[in-house]
């Protein structure tokens, strides 16, 4: 049966004030959007559903009308005339879109057209829209709007609206396309709090928002997304974005698909800033790093302290009071008291000391930390077995607070090596007792620069006179006998045979 049938006297339904208003109380009920348009793209009449979409308060009633409503976008102004074109309605996009389908249609085998539109409240809704001539009058289409599935909107209950103003947290649901590119239906209002910029913002302009994402993240954020539709499965990214003031956060994003069409993909999400979460990892990360650190260097420490030939410590000296903080193993070598004994109690080590140097080395430290200078002593320790052995502590004094000083330094076991200046020093008396004794004298040569050396036994022999005796070895040649000068040039000349 015919939508739109003639009346008894063949004038059309848009001439026939009772036959408009019989199809206001049909279509009144009836929940789906629908409206007639002409040829014109000009709206004859929409149902209280299509006025409903827009929050209009009355039907469009018929161009008779001299002031009616008309179903316009929550930011347009109504016209004040009793009919409404396409080109109030859509986009620029979505009207080019609407009007090629119309002109198509009904050759065309698509059977439908998905359109976008901002309801009243200012949320995008997603549309099936359908076409059908009138039957007896094919310039006449009528024009059904059933929601899509995929473009359920979000319930805003007052209670609701509550939650997401202050959920910390970004709710958002948005359609994203098989090549990466999406848009948002929906965002909380909770966005400018989290990424700097209002939600109607980011939901017009989603490009704005992915610019924001770090550079280096971007690359990360588009693959991981792509991957996601192409498998159809939970979504989720980690990343740095830059806020519009510069600041830099970490977000982190979840989301489920909850269904799908050709090449599209539907998202519901949560987006939260997960900075504090990330500086805890890294500060974590970092005291690891520094623990680990610490421990290789107290390894390659304690290494070095038990290989080197000597004793590490450090002394503290704080009112008067001495304490020995650490002393590395070697003291036990050294000094015959374990490391343990000594840092338990100073007085383990100055036990060990020298009675005759135990004035000297006190006097030595005390003067150091007054002066904060280096610090350097020579002594001698006696082992718990009576051993007397020489040791050397060099060390550097630094001030830990105004009352406190440390002294960190090294003490070394040099018994070897005053037992060889001992001997050389015990040889060289020797040596000068046998020279005074047999009336002998020494002197050097140096072939190099001819000069002549000679010992304080010369001035014995000849006089004074022989201070400035034969500065070189042609001035000692003058000095020898002319019967013997040859055979001493001959020794000790340039070509001598002992060369």
């Amino acid at each position: 049966m015919p939508i739109f049938p003639a009346t008894a006297n063949g004038t059309d339904w848009a001439s026939s004030p009772g036959l408009q208003r019989l199809l206001g109380q049909i279509l009144e009920g009836v929940t789906t959007p629908i409206y007639v348009k002409n040829q014109q793209q000009q709206w004859l009449f929409a149902n209280r559903a299509c006025w409903q979409l827009w929050r209009s308060p009355q039907p469009l009633q018929p161009w008779s009308d001299p002031t009616p409503a008309a179903p316009v976008e929550s930011n347009r102004a109504e016209p004040n005339r009793a009919t409404l074109t396409e080109a109030e309605v859509w986009s620029a996009e979505q009207l080019a879109a609407v009007v090629a389908y119309d002109q198509a249609k009904p050759a065309s085998a698509q059977p439908s057209l998905t359109v976008t539109l901002t309801d009243g409240e200012g949320r995008l809704r997603q549309f099936e829209r359908r076409i059908q001539p009138a039957a007896l009058d094919p310039g006449l289409l009528i024009c059904f709007l059933e929601p899509s599935l995929e473009a359920a909107p979000l319930v805003k209950a007052p209670q609701f609206e509550t939650l997401l103003a202050n959920i910390p947290a970004i709710i958002y649901r948005c359609y994203a396309e098989a090549d990466g590119t999406f848009r948002f239906a929906f965002v909380s209002p909770g966005a400018f709090a989290i990424a700097g910029m209002p939600a109607e913002t980011i939901q017009a302009q989603p490009q704005r928002f992915i610019d924001c994402i770090h550079p280096l993240d971007r690359a990360g954020f588009q693959t991981s997304l792509q991957m996601a539709i192409q498998s159809c499965q939970p979504w989720q990214w980690e990343g740095r974005y830059y806020k519009p003031s510069g600041e830099l956060r970490w977000f982190h994003t979840a989301a489920q698909p909850q269904s799908q069409s050709v090449g599209v993909l539907l998202w519901d999400g949560l987006l939260m800033d997960i900075t504090h979460h990330k500086q805890v990892e890294l500060a974590t990360l970092e005291r690891a790093v520094m623990e680990q650190a610490l421990a290789d260097n107290e390894t390659r420490f304690r290494t070095i302290a038990a290989t080197i030939p000597g004793a590490l410590f450090q002394l503290r000296v704080q009112a008067g009071t001495w304490r020995i903080d650490y002393i590395s193993d070697r003291s036990q070598d050294i000094l015959g008291v374990s490391a343990q004994a000594i840092t338990a109690d100073i007085a383990a080590f100055l036990e060990r000391v020298h009675p005759s140097d135990r004035p000297r080395l006190e006097a030595s430290i005390t003067q150091t930390v007054a002066d904060q200078s280096p610090w350097s002593y020579e002594g001698r320790c006696v082992t718990p077995e009576g051993v007397i052995r020489w040791w050397r502590g060099d060390g550097i004094a630094v001030p830990e607070t105004p009352e406190t000083m440390l002294l960190c330094g090294v003490i070394l076991d040099i018994t070897a090596r005053k037992t060889v200046e001992e001997a050389y020093r015990e040889s060289e008396h020797r040596l000068r007792m046998a020279l005074d004794v047999s009336a002998m004298g020494v002197w050097t040569w140096d072939v190099v620069t001819d000069e002549m050396t000679w010992g304080a036994e010369l001035e014995k022999l000849f006089g004074p006179a022989a201070r400035d005796f034969c500065q070189t070895f042609v001035a000692y040649l003058q000095q020898v006998h002319p019967d013997d000068r040859g055979g001493a040039a001959t020794d000790c000349g340039p070509n001598p045979p002992w060369r």
